[in-house]
């Protein structure tokens, strides 16, 4: 994890920079202490260094061959050094650095050599403007090592508890905030796999939208084809069997011309009644009342013009008030047209209902023949029942067929209110 590797990598350029400081932290206090006692002890060794060298002088004054004899005596009169704790050893030398006499604190002699390393003072003994004698007072640190042991310990301590709180608390907060950062990694990476996946959902919905236009277009297509062939069908059985009769009896009364009139009367007939059903398939094709009268007055119209056309018994009933889309209503006209084409062609009914419900949410239409039916299952020829169920899936909407053989078909569709058909 980078949070990881970033921790690691923090913590080995911070081990040192924290031993740095607690090496600082250990070693500045005590050394700071030291140099501040020695330079004390000293001033105060150069101090009594001179008054013993005052006291001198007067001794070296009064016997400048024998002085050197009772320079002890001199020393030890003046006891400028004793009671003095941190005043180790006096020593008088030549100016060849010889020791002439040597007085410990305790008034014991000592070796040169033997002495604890302490700051000294040193002041010259002056005869004739000349020095012939020098006075060294060394002094004893004990009491200033005591303290130094005590805050080198203290200091060390110290040190060490610094370095620890520079190396833990930084490291501490980068490894919270490395934690902090891992996990925003793994949100950003769980992000990307939710992002990755929406892109793949939606590229899919994508896809399901361009093939759904498509099969909608094809629709479109295949049901413009059903029109035409409709229209076709229209023609050829009704006009095209008018307009045939009418050549007859046109052909008749020019090779009978003493019934003439008879088959002019019968083909003034044929005319009107062909000249009838092209108004009835042009009106079929666009009820001019769409737009101008309810849909229930165009679909009750429609209903009995039926009956009159067919023979069959048919009635209309209305359920609801209120008006569809013209989009819906001319849907809605064409599924009734289908579907009482499909009674007068293969029912072999005697009666059929149409029923037709006008809802806030969604508008329904149910037709009903008293039938022989047909079995589901079975291949049916034509494409009637086909082209309802494309109309419904334009309008996002369904259909249902109810079907007994012997006992009638009942054909349902509804649709959605305030749907548009796409484009």
């Amino acid at each position: 994890m980078p949070g990881q590797v970033l921790d690691r990598h923090f913590a080995r350029q911070m081990l040192p920079l924290a031993a740095l400081g607690g090496l600082v932290v250990a070693l500045a206090p005590p050394l700071a202490f030291r140099a501040a006692a020695w330079q004390k002890l000293q001033g105060q060794g150069q101090v009594y260094a001179t008054h013993l060298a005052e006291a001198m002088r007067g001794l070296v004054a009064r016997q400048p061959t024998l002085w050197r004899f009772d320079a002890d005596k001199i020393l030890q009169a003046t006891a400028i050094h004793r009671g003095q704790a941190d005043v180790e050893s006096v020593r008088v030398a030549d100016c060849e650095g010889r020791t002439l006499v040597m007085l410990g604190a305790d008034d014991e002699a000592h070796d040169a050599e033997r002495h604890s390393g302490g700051p000294d003072g040193w002041s010259p003994i002056v005869l004739g403007g000349e020095p012939i004698a020098w006075i060294q007072v060394r002094m004893n640190p004990t009491a200033e090592l005591r303290a130094l042991t005590a805050i080198a310990a203290a200091s060390l301590l110290l040190g060490l508890a610094m370095g620890l709180l520079l190396y833990r608390f930084p490291t501490r907060v980068v490894r919270r905030q490395a934690g902090v950062l891992d996990q925003t990694l793994s949100q950003l990476k769980g992000a990307e796999v939710a992002l990755t996946e929406a892109n793949r959902k939606l590229s899919d919905r994508v896809e399901e939208a361009v093939g759904e236009v498509r099969r909608l277009s094809e629709r479109v297509v295949r049901i413009q084809e059903e029109e035409r062939r409709r229209i076709a069908r229209d023609l050829h059985d009704s006009v095209g069997q008018d307009l045939t009769a009418l050549q007859l009896e046109l052909a008749l009364a020019r090779g009978r011309p003493d019934r003439a009139d008879a088959h002019l009367a019968e083909a003034v007939r044929s005319s009107e009644e062909a000249l009838r059903e092209v108004r009835r398939v042009v009106h079929d094709l666009r009820p001019p009342e769409l737009g101008t009268a309810s849909l229930p007055e165009i679909l009750r119209a429609y209903v009995e013009r039926f009956e009159v056309r067919t023979g069959i018994a048919a009635s209309f009933r209305l359920v609801g008030s209120v008006e569809p889309s013209e989009e819906l209503a001319t849907c809605l006209l064409r599924v009734l047209q289908e579907a009482l084409t499909n009674v007068a062609r293969h029912a072999g009914a005697s009666e059929v209902g149409v029923t037709l419900e006008l809802g806030a949410q969604a508008a329904s239409l149910e037709v009903g023949d008293d039938g022989r039916g047909f079995d589901p299952a079975a291949p049916v020829a034509g494409s009637g029942l086909r082209g309802i169920r494309e109309r419904c899936a334009l309008m996002q909407g369904t259909m249902e067929l109810k079907v007994e053989p012997g006992g009638g078909t009942r054909l349902s569709v509804r649709m959605p209110q305030g749907r548009r058909t796409p484009s």
